[in-house]
């Protein structure tokens, strides 16, 4: 039994990070990235680290394409959301 209309795709609500958080990121994080516009792994599309001298500063891009800074996320934690991503993304071939 179809719960869409015929002709009409079925759709899956998107993953909340606090239902599936990413390796290494708790809920103190998982707050500040809500705080940010991140709430499910459809907000977040990848980041972009600029160096400033011997300091890396992470930028996490959301859907729309803007940047914003996150207290707490560095390169290390950037890469476990890319990961995390990549992972939600060959769970659900296609909605991504």
């Amino acid at each position: 039994m179809s719960l869409t209309a015929p002709g009409k795709p079925r759709t899956t609500p998107a993953i909340r990070i606090a239902e599936r958080p990413p390796h290494g990121i708790g809920p103190v994080l998982i707050e500040r990235l809500a705080a940010a516009g991140f709430h499910t792994y459809a907000d977040y599309t990848g980041h972009r680290i600029h160096r400033q001298g011997t300091r890396d500063t992470v930028r996490l891009i959301r859907s729309d394409g803007s940047a914003v800074q996150v207290a707490g996320i560095g390169p290390d934690k950037a890469i476990a959301l890319d990961v995390w991503l990549s992972s939600i993304r060959q769970d659900r071939p296609g909605r991504a």
